[in-house]
């Protein structure tokens, strides 16, 4: 059975020409995915830079001209967060700890398990669908930051208007005052009941930015 990640693509680099087509062949009987493969880290560079930015990224370490790792730092460089994979059939310790402080995914080792590069390819893509949620979270949550400073901003005036109204009428009121007993009393009530529901809206924004930082803080114990 297919993933759909139909919506979703990957770069894949490697001066084995042989081994791309391979790996994209057995890649494609598991995943519904869109695959680009390029046989040189520049050229995947080169299409990175032009605003050309897959979902996700598979990269041989050991290749002439320019290896993963340097491919990996100048994507990084370039502030792109994406996931990516790379391979090697000689990875020392050294190349292992480089990998991990460039916030590489996963590092797998040459011979490949296909079973491994699919778990590992449907774990990144899940990853990174979580990322763009929680990027649209994080958007969301600065708009309504805006939007509330405006409404407690524009309901504290409001409120404001009506109290300073009562006091410039409390003479006029004054004179038929068993009148206006009534009408007072729903001018206050309705700046009682404004300041309970300014205080509600601030216990549920409260509880809604309290669950986005838990989902940010999964985020990052994720990555």
């Amino acid at each position: 059975m297919q993933n759909d990640f139909m919506d979703k693509t990957i770069f894949m680099v490697d001066d084995e020409k042989d081994l791309l087509d391979s790996m994209a062949a057995v890649i494609l009987l598991h995943l519904k995915i869109n695959i680009v493969l390029f046989n040189s880290p520049l050229e995947a560079l080169k299409k990175i830079k032009s605003g050309d930015v897959p979902n996700l990224i598979i990269s041989d370490i050991k290749m002439p001209k320019m290896d993963g790792l340097k491919f990996v730092s100048e994507i990084r460089q370039l502030n792109i967060r994406k996931p990516i994979i790379v391979m090697s059939a000689f990875a020392n310790k050294s190349e292992a700890i480089q990998s991990l402080q460039l916030g590489v995914y996963g590092l797998l080792d040459k011979p490949l398990s296909y079973e491994l590069l699919i778990h590992e390819i449907t774990r990144a893509l899940n990853l990174e669908e979580y990322a763009l949620l929680t990027e649209r979270l994080r958007s969301e949550k600065d708009l309504l930051i805006e939007l509330f400073q405006k409404f407690i901003s524009k309901n504290h005036e409001r409120i404001s208007n009506v109290e300073n109204l009562l006091l410039n009428e409390t003479k006029i009121f004054s004179k038929n005052k068993h009148k206006n007993k009534d009408k007072i009393s729903n001018f206050l009530n309705d700046i009682i009941e404004c300041n309970a529901i300014d205080r509600e809206v601030s216990k549920v924004f409260q509880k809604v930015n309290e669950l986005i930082a838990k989902q940010e803080a999964h985020m990052n114990y994720s990555i």
